[in-house]
């Protein structure tokens, strides 16, 4: 009685654990599909936010390039090179320093300075250059500059003369108040350096990402880490023929190697196509681990009960009650969510805070703002004149910042001054044409502020 009551428990247990197979394997088919879509759409928006990044680093060089090129030093360095030129050196010197993502800042005026010098660079190589056959006109990104202005504008790659490495260069022209153009303003970067940038923007925990450059039809730049070797194997030319039918879009990929998720995407700026690979396996790694302990703990579990009705039998031959009792008292084991693979990306500023270069800046801005409220004299208003004061009185506050040490500095005091006294006198006859009360009284506190900025 007592063994067919044993075989019974046994195939009691046998019937449970079969029970429990199939469960688990039911949720973990259906769990990694769920989670897989999950993870797959959080790796594309850590995508998109990545070349977010990419565009916002192109954007703030834009525009520390487009202030350069409205600076009086930048303008009139070949009108007067014998009082520009070393104030000139020093301010593309500082815009290399303080963004260090730059290889070349360099300015090619519209004629030569001092008879044979092409242009003016930090590092500095005109001298290299101005003895050989270069000639700045021939060049895609004075080519570029001219076709494309007033906008700012970027090369394809290229081989730099100078160093024989592959460069990306922005460029645009320089026009002086009185909109003569007086050269091209250009910054190169080194595509092998842009390397370092991607792995400051780029978080995650999981997965690689790259930045591909068409160069022509046939050739193809792959930006990654120097120590990734996965571009060695996956990008070929196929692949990158695939991923340029679309602005963005996601695939799976498959080599001799490997099999991978692919989600890419255009950046609106450069045309680069920024892509994030990643091993799908790496979505449900966490779940697969899981079930696997999972299993393993039903198992044990059951051998243990198992060998423990085994002996129960043996050596007590205990009441079907009792082991009953035996078999029911298995425990439960929670089943904790499974961690996910964490997806960041991280936007950098690429631009280090540099009092001496910035102060020139915000005081050209504030220059050109005064200049454009002045533009349209006939619709003269208080609102207007009280925007004169404010940008006026900014404008006073860094002058009074500046370093009469620097030559620079010294040099733009006198700028500030030569523009004060133009204000003062167009701001005189303007009063003359008022009447207004309340208007006199803003020009009485303009005049306040002129006399307190010599």
């Amino acid at each position: 009685m007592i063994k067919r009551l044993n075989n019974k428990v046994l195939k009691i247990l046998l019937t449970i654990l079969i029970i429990v197979f199939l469960i688990l394997n039911i949720y973990e088919h259906t769990y990694q599909t769920l989670l897989q879509n999950d993870y797959t759409a959080s790796f594309d928006h850590s995508v998109e936010q990545y070349n977010l990044s990419i565009s916002d680093f192109f954007s703030n060089l834009e525009s520390a390039a487009e202030m350069l090129s409205k600076n009086e030093l930048i303008q009139y360095v070949s009108d007067d090179p014998e009082k520009y030129y070393e104030s000139t050196l020093e301010l593309l010197k500082n815009f290399y320093q303080v963004y260090d993502a730059t290889a070349f800042a360099y300015f090619t005026p519209e004629k030569k300075i001092f008879g044979t010098q092409k242009l003016i660079s930090w590092p500095d190589t005109s001298e290299e250059l101005s003895n050989t056959s270069w000639e700045a006109e021939q060049r895609p990104w004075y080519i570029n500059a001219i076709n494309s202005n007033p906008a700012f504008v970027w090369t394809k790659p290229y081989i730099d003369t100078t160093t024989n490495k592959h460069v990306i260069t922005g460029s645009k022209t320089v026009i002086d108040k009185a909109q003569k153009f007086k050269g091209v303003l250009a910054i190169d970067i080194y595509l092998d350096d842009l390397s370092e940038k991607i792995n400051a923007l780029k978080k995650y925990n999981e997965g690689s990402v790259f930045i591909v450059l068409k160069m022509d039809d046939q050739h193809f730049f792959t930006i990654d880490s120097a120590d990734n070797v996965i571009s060695k194997t996956l990008f070929t030319d196929d692949l990158i023929h695939q991923i340029y039918q679309n602005e963005s879009a996601s695939l799976y990929f498959e080599n001799k190697s490997s099999h991978y998720y692919i989600s890419y995407a255009t950046n609106p700026i450069t045309g680069w196509k920024v892509i994030g690979v990643i091993d799908p396996y790496k979505f449900t790694k966490a779940t697969t681990n899981l079930i696997i302990n999972l299993v393993a703990s039903i198992v044990t579990i059951f051998l243990i009960t198992l060998f423990s009705v085994l002996y129960i039998k043996k050596q007590i031959g205990s009441t079907i009650q009792t082991l009953s009792g035996s078999i029911l008292a298995t425990e439960d084991k929670p089943i904790a969510h499974p961690s996910q693979i964490k997806l960041e990306s991280e936007d950098l500023m690429f631009e280090k805070s540099t009092s001496h270069i910035n102060l020139l800046f915000y005081i050209e801005a504030e220059k050109e703002n005064i200049r454009s409220l002045l533009n349209d004299i006939d619709a003269l208003s208080i609102t207007k004149i009280k925007a004169i004061n404010l940008s006026l009185t900014k404008l006073a506050r860094y002058k009074n910042g500046l370093n009469l040490s620097l030559k620079s500095h010294e040099i733009q005091v006198i700028s500030i001054n030569h523009f004060l006294l133009e204000l003062k006198e167009q701001m005189r006859v303007l009063r003359q044409k008022s009447i207004a009360v309340d208007i006199d009284a803003e020009f009485n506190r303009f005049e306040t502020l002129i006399i307190s900025s010599f």
